[in-house]
């Protein structure tokens, strides 16, 4: 969970997740791509063959007889019906609407028509594309030379050209736009929203987006590990209306001072963590003993923790559970009182009486300084300034959120955005061809790139390459995810209450402040989707 403070940090690190990771859109920001890399970077995929007969599957992946995604001319024909309708005579079932732990979901009847078998194929309907095709994009940000480099391979690899017009716009304002622009028959092609804001569209979706099922067959290989996470794309009547490209990424990691850890002979957090002991108590514990207070005033020269407000969440999170879960028809409904967020509210409270950092958004030039010894910050801080010199120098290092010590799984916050295809778009299946893409890129990896990724993390960054496997690829497969839909609640005007207070009072006193606002914004979103 993450205020206005850190988003710009926050946008750094995912759009850079595009290059190293296929391509992911990004939080407030889905289109910018890294600034540390060129079009250059993504390695030399020019010298491949066109492969053009052979990267094609022999049949389209959802089935030119059965699915609007073979008609000629990108749009949906008139009176089609999906493929299970047509196979069995019945509607698509469909699962229930599921929790935000990503890997915990139910599973999912999808239609029963046939996928590609092979992560190696995309489906025969790209090569049915014109050979130039233009996908208007709503965005905050235009795509960035990694996506740039993106297209130009989609082009060497198909034969086929995806020019993007990009319709930049605020980020606060996009939902806005995007139904002014769907009722006036001027709909993008292309629209990324951020994963934990998605299921507050569920009133509008069937009014301003295709079925995904329409375009994509989640059925192909290629999007097989993708079912999970995407069924978070519900909408109204809990048909899927938007699509994760990739796996949710890691938005906050412990940051801690090597020298601070080295002189006080405690031991390295990664090593507890590799040991499976990097838990709120070790945390606690050595927040604890890093702290200095040496004429004990109350104000110590050197805090063991610096902790953002919203840092509680991520604790209350660490339980597998968020302050609030969507029901089954799409309605909300409040987890406040859940008894693992007093025991979370416990141990913040208790780390926050030996180490409150009144300035937790100013922590750079203190931790560089040695005067904090651990802080909750996106690893991609280090990554330029003050403490990308550090991390150079091998003094800094970083480490997933500690786990909950009652809880027999690992779970953390994650980020992931969704794709939508707006109804009324002129481009619609160029616009799944690009998805498509993603996936392709994201499980055909090219060699040349991943080596250059790695060089440029060790070499402009300081990782290790331990480090970048870590981010970038372990935390992805290992990880429980928790998407945080309670960051987004409308209406709810204590939200900075609800993530600061715990740490100076009991959560009994925060939850007599905070319940009744949040009861009140829950209960103003269910009647809007009547």
């Amino acid at each position: 969970m993450m205020n206005k403070k850190i988003t710009a940090f926050v946008l750094a690190f995912l759009i850079s997740v595009m290059t190293f990771s296929g391509l992911t859109s990004c939080k407030k920001d889905p289109a910018k791509g890294s600034s540390q890399l060129s079009s250059g970077d993504i390695g030399d995929i020019s010298n491949e063959s066109n492969g053009l007969e052979d990267v094609f599957s022999d049949e389209t992946g959802t089935g030119e007889d059965e699915s609007p995604v073979a008609s000629a001319d990108g749009e949906k024909p008139a009176g089609s019906t999906s493929s299970s309708s047509k196979n069995s005579g019945q509607s698509t079932p469909v699962a229930s609407k599921p929790a935000n732990v990503v890997t915990e979901l139910p599973s999912h009847s999808y239609p029963n028509t046939p996928g590609e078998t092979s992560t190696k194929k995309l489906p025969n309907f790209i090569s049915q594309l014109p050979a130039s095709s233009t996908i208007t994009f709503l965005c905050s940000a235009e795509y960035g030379d990694d996506a740039k480099a993106m297209m130009e391979a989609f082009k060497t690899k198909t034969g086929k050209e995806l020019i993007f017009k990009y319709d930049v716009v605020e980020w606060s304002k996009m939902q806005n736009i995007l139904a002014t622009r769907v009722k006036s028959n001027n709909a993008p092609d292309l629209f990324i929203y951020d994963g934990c804001v998605t299921p507050y569209l569920a009133a509008k979706s069937d009014e301003y987006f295709y079925k995904i099922s329409d375009y994509i067959n989640m059925n192909d290989a290629l999007w097989k590990d993708m079912q999970g996470i995407s069924l978070l794309g519900f909408g109204k009547n809990n048909t899927q209306y938007a699509v994760a490209t990739s796996a949710p990424n890691v938005t906050q990691m412990v940051l801690y001072n090597k020298t601070l850890f080295e002189d006080a002979e405690l031991e390295d957090p990664m090593d507890l963590y590799n040991k499976g002991k990097w838990t709120w108590d070790a945390f606690y514990e050595a927040t604890k003993e890093l702290t200095v207070d040496k004429n004990h005033d109350g104000t110590p020269e050197v805090l063991g923790a610096s902790m953002p407000d919203y840092s509680f969440a991520m604790f209350c999170q660490s339980t597998g559970n968020d302050f609030a879960t969507f029901n089954n028809d799409g309605t909300l409904k409040s987890d406040l009182k859940n008894p693992n967020f007093q025991r979370a509210a416990a141990m913040i409270n208790k780390i926050g009486k030996i180490s409150l950092d009144a300035e937790s958004w100013n922590y750079t030039t203190r931790f560089s300084q040695n005067k904090i010894g651990m802080v909750i910050a996106g690893p991609w801080t280090t990554t330029s300034g003050a403490l990308n010199k550090m991390k150079k120098d091998g003094k800094i290092g970083f480490v997933p959120l500690p786990k909950d010590p009652q809880s027999d799984k690992y779970y953390m916050q994650g980020s992931v955005n969704f794709s939508f295809i707006p109804k009324g778009a002129k481009n619609a299946k160029a616009t799944a061809a690009w998805l498509y893409w993603q996936r392709y890129m994201e499980k055909n990896p090219n060699p040349a790139m991943e080596k250059k990724n790695l060089a440029i993390a060790k070499e402009k960054w300081g990782w290790t390459e331990a480090e970048y496997n870590l981010v970038y690829k372990e935390l992805k497969k290992n990880i429980n995810f928790i998407i945080a839909y309670a960051d987004r609640v409308p209406d709810f005007d204590k939200q900075a209450y609800l993530w600061g207070m715990p740490f100076k009072e009991s959560w009994t006193q925060t939850l007599n402040q905070v319940e009744p606002s949040f009861n009140k914004a829950i209960n103003a979103f269910n009647k809007s989707l009547k």
